[in-house]
């Protein structure tokens, strides 16, 4: 009699577990998504997702003439391309609520062509009220030709250490910028900069005018742009980009660089061992992706021929 008792009590617990399972689940928390008003345009979106859980959404918006790019939280994510379904996002979600946004520019838009020596971008940092006096360091990338920019770095030394570095370093910095938001930082109110360590940072921005931020001026988690920015920079301070080697005549030079929105095919050739003469830059529009970098690349070349037949 007893065990019977026994086996109906476990039966009842059993039972009520499943339903209790039913009604609320296993317990696993999940965390919102925010479309910043376009989820009608991703396809396969939902409100919600486990932590840890495979997202992959299909953004069908897609215009001519227009480069994108997609921000998770602010940061920059990449993308990638279906013919059928269009731009394909994927991240894995965090635990905790995350925003996801798309930004949009005119690639027909004129830019104003860059010359030998403008000044892409400015980092400098300066400790101030210290009893031996204010220490400061500055790294500057200036525009070289299509594949390279310029890298200076300056200390209380002297005469800077020079670089001929990737032009996929100043790509980076940009990335940095927009996913920072630092365009934005104008309008907020004066801040201090708690480590006694002032910065300042200048860029040049896609439509070719400036944008400058400073810890004069920041958001609460500012720091983190300048930290970015200066570790980003410091990665290409390697000596074999030290600025002491020349391109024999006539060397060919074919440079490929790819980001999120951006697919760049740049072509160059040396007229000289001491002058670098560009023969032309390539840069199609990520609204017409190219699956196959082959085409790419003849297509580059049908550019460069076309120039020098000309």
């Amino acid at each position: 009699m007893r065990d019977r008792k026994l086996i109906a009590l476990i039966s009842v617990l059993l039972t009520g577990g499943i339903i209790m399972l039913g009604l609320f689940g296993c317990g696993t928390k999940k965390y919102r998504v925010d479309y910043d008003g376009d989820r009608e345009y991703y396809e396969g979106a939902k409100d919600e997702y486990e932590a840890g859980e495979k997202v992959v959404l299909y953004y069908d918006l897609i215009a001519t003439d227009t480069d994108y790019a997609f921000y998770l939280d602010d940061e920059r994510i990449n993308f990638g391309y279906s013919e059928d379904k269009g731009f394909i996002i994927e991240f894995t979600m965090p635990e905790h609520d995350v925003k996801l946004r798309c930004e949009t520019r005119n690639s027909m838009e004129y830019i104003p062509p860059i010359d030998p020596g403008t000044l892409l971008v400015d980092y400098f940092e300066e400790t101030v009220a210290t009893d031996g006096g204010d220490d400061s360091f500055e790294m500057t990338l200036t525009y070289y030709d299509p594949v390279q920019v310029k890298l200076d770095v300056y200390t209380d030394a002297g005469e800077p250490d020079s670089y001929l570095v990737p032009y996929e370093a100043f790509d980076v910095c940009l990335g940095i910028m927009y996913s920072e938001r630092l365009e934005s930082w104008e309008s907020m109110d004066d801040t201090v900069s708690l480590d006694g360590v002032r910065k300042v940072m200048k860029f040049l921005d896609d439509y070719g005018d400036y944008i400058e931020v400073s810890t004069d001026r920041m958001p609460e988690d500012g720091e983190r742009a300048f930290d970015r920015i200066r570790e980003a920079i410091s990665g290409y301070i390697k000596d074999e980009y030290r600025k002491t080697k020349k391109q024999p005549a006539g060397c060919f030079l074919f440079s490929v660089y790819h980001s999120p929105g951006c697919l760049r095919i740049y072509l160059t050739v040396t007229s000289s061992p001491s002058e670098t003469a560009v023969a032309a830059a390539f840069s199609p529009s990520t609204s017409s992706p190219f699956s196959d970098i082959s085409h790419l690349k003849r297509s580059a070349v049908s550019v460069l021929f076309s120039v020098f037949s000309s």
